[in-house]
């Protein structure tokens, strides 16, 4: 898969761009632990390409799958290679659920037709 420059054009002519949101900092959560965890979850394996660590040789990258860099939960993050994580910042609506359904396919998350992350909180019975 080729690259189109436009994806390293940065600031508003980037595909990327959304409206300045990417400068925002990311939340203290999404920290080399969380980070680490997502990573041993997917296997250390690119969950676009299916590259994996042998191959690659270099640390993957962990991805928001809403774009929403304040949203670290397992739900919404993904393992991917620096290439693959590059390439879902262009039409993020298709990526999203693209993602979604990978990892609903894999380990039983559940999204709602939205997009949102559905929580499965255990049911308690008021005596």
């Amino acid at each position: 898969m080729k690259l189109s420059p436009k994806l390293y054009i940065k600031g508003e002519g980037s595909v990327g761009y959304i409206h300045g949101r990417g400068h925002e900092p990311y939340s203290k959560l999404f920290n080399e632990t969380f980070k680490k965890m997502i990573r041993e979850r997917d296997e250390y394996i690119c969950m676009s390409c299916d590259i994996t660590k042998s191959e690659y040789k270099k640390t993957f990258d962990v991805h928001h799958i809403d774009y929403n860099k304040n949203n670290c939960t397992k739900k919404n993050c993904i393992t991917l290679c620096r290439k693959c994580n590059i390439w879902a910042n262009r039409n993020r609506p298709h990526w999203t659920k693209f993602f979604q359904s990978l990892l609903a396919e894999k380990y039983g998350y559940e999204y709602s037709e939205t997009g949102e992350i559905i929580l499965n909180m255990p049911q308690y019975q008021l005596n």
